[in-house]
């Protein structure tokens, strides 16, 4: 919460994208109850923000074992199994700090779905 003030200080918002059908999105949004009621969800269910990223190439299923492993297991010690979903979980995403002039401060391909920018990195890139 406090990063995500600091980013709101300095004139920014915190926004997640997810290349989905809106109604998936809207389903995972309400069945999460870690997601504050007030954060930003778009769906892009197109992948057109994920192609203007360069985040458009596919991974191979077995590249996403090795990174996938740690995660699985950590969610599983909370009670939070995965789904089979009909989202495209073979493309990556990406973390991306814009400027509020509309310039990338910085840009961040996921090499697994593990592969995240902490948020106090984040807003440090927003703030420089």
């Amino acid at each position: 919460m406090e990063d995500r003030e600091s980013i709101e200080r300095q004139g920014g918002e915190l926004v997640v994208f997810f290349n989905a059908p809106l109604g998936l999105v809207e389903s995972w949004r309400t069945q999460d109850d870690r997601i504050p009621d007030d954060l930003t969800v778009v769906a892009d269910a197109t992948a057109g923000l994920y192609e203007a990223l360069g985040t458009i190439r596919r991974q191979n299923p077995l590249e996403l074992v090795p990174g996938s492993i740690g995660p699985l297991f950590g969610a599983a010690a909370r009670g939070r199994l995965p789904k089979l979903t009909r989202a495209d979980m073979l493309r990556l995403g990406a973390d991306v700090v814009v400027r509020p002039d509309g310039e990338i401060a910085r840009l961040h391909r996921a090499r697994n779905p593990a592969d995240r920018v902490a948020l106090p990195d984040l807003v440090a890139a927003l703030a420089a």
